[in-house]
């Protein structure tokens, strides 16, 4: 087994050894990148097994470990996608939401709009009548109201 498969495959190699060899603690399985060899002679000192058989004995479990890793990495897979979509799902619903809002507030803004049109339409009328039914005291107030504003305006 060459180094490259012996790290790419370690975390679940080591759990398949300690299942069949029960006699091997966490140090005897500590690996350190790039002592592979060191690691294979601490198992084969510990098992008492020769170089072969240990190659054949890893060797049988790489298959396992590899479908592991690939059973990890399709649950992986299918968990991103269920995310993915998950997220898509909440962005069109923030999206449907905001639009909805955005309409509301739309639709509020021209009542609002609306209605101090007519209220403003209203003081207009009112002030005419006013004006129309009362002209002296109208013409009097806008006499007055024009010489405090000049006195303010054109007081040095």
């Amino acid at each position: 087994m060459t180094n490259s498969q012996l790290e790419n495959s370690w975390s679940v190699l080591k759990g398949k050894l300690k299942q069949r060899y029960g006699q091997l603690a966490d140090d005897d399985l500590a690996f350190a990148e790039g002592k592979g060899e060191e690691l294979l002679g601490r198992l084969r000192e510990k098992l008492g097994i020769s170089r072969e058989e240990l190659d054949s004995t890893l060797h049988g479990l790489v298959p396992a470990a590899e479908e592991k890793i690939e059973e990890a990495r399709t649950r992986a897979e299918d968990f991103s996608h269920q995310i993915r979509t998950k997220a898509g799902h909440l962005v069109e619903d923030l999206n449907h939401r905001a639009t909805t809002f955005g309409e509301a507030a739309r639709a509020q803004g021209t009542a609002d709009y609306d209605e101090a049109v007519q209220r403003t339409r209203g003081l207009w009328e009112d002030g005419e009548e006013y004006v129309r039914t009362n002209p002296r005291e109208s013409l009097l107030v806008a006499v007055a109201a024009g010489f405090v504003a000049g006195f303010i305006l054109f007081r040095r």
